[in-house]
């Protein structure tokens, strides 16, 4: 049985050496070596924290063993805005909502920090992204184009969105 929770300061470890394991292999179909290593070190940081000074905040998926299989990222960009930098799940427990329960987890924590009015969750995502689905089965729709000029290329995404 999994448990979905605020992740802990003592649960980030465990969340940053499963970022050094998936974040490779998830897009080097889709992306370019220094493609990746951007995501990495832009969006992937031990000490991620937005413009407005607000830090990223973790939920994660742990198994009995307290083996965390999955873990979403977010963090408050604006009064009414929270950007999800990341959502992730380990392949042996795709396909069994493990996905879906974390993103309602981590909606139901940005409802709670954000209580008063409704608010708006965005991220971005590269179009040709697997995961691209699931954001859109979760709610999530595209609400303009976004990107990136890195060194020596464009880092095309598209950015999607949703009003809680």
């Amino acid at each position: 049985m999994l448990t979905f929770k605020l992740a802990t300061h003592a649960d980030e470890q465990k969340i940053h050496d499963l970022v050094d394991r998936l974040l490779p292999s998830n897009f080097t179909k889709d992306m370019s070596t220094d493609a990746i290593d951007y995501l990495y070190d832009r969006l992937h940081q031990q000490d991620l924290a937005s413009s407005s000074g607000n830090s990223l905040k973790y939920i994660a998926a742990m198994d009995e063993t307290d083996k965390i299989c999955g873990y979403a990222g977010f963090v408050q960009e604006g009064p009414d805005l929270y950007f999800i930098p990341k959502l992730y799940v380990l392949e042996d427990f795709r396909g069994q909502g493990v996905g879906h329960k974390l993103f309602e987890t981590l909606k139901a924590a940005i409802k709670s920090e954000h209580a008063a009015t409704a608010c708006k969750i965005e991220l971005y995502i590269n179009s040709h992204n697997p995961a691209y689905n699931f954001y859109k089965s979760v709610g999530l729709k595209k609400i303009r184009d976004g990107g990136a000029q890195l060194e020596d290329f464009f880092l095309a995404q598209d950015v999607l969105g949703l009003e809680i």
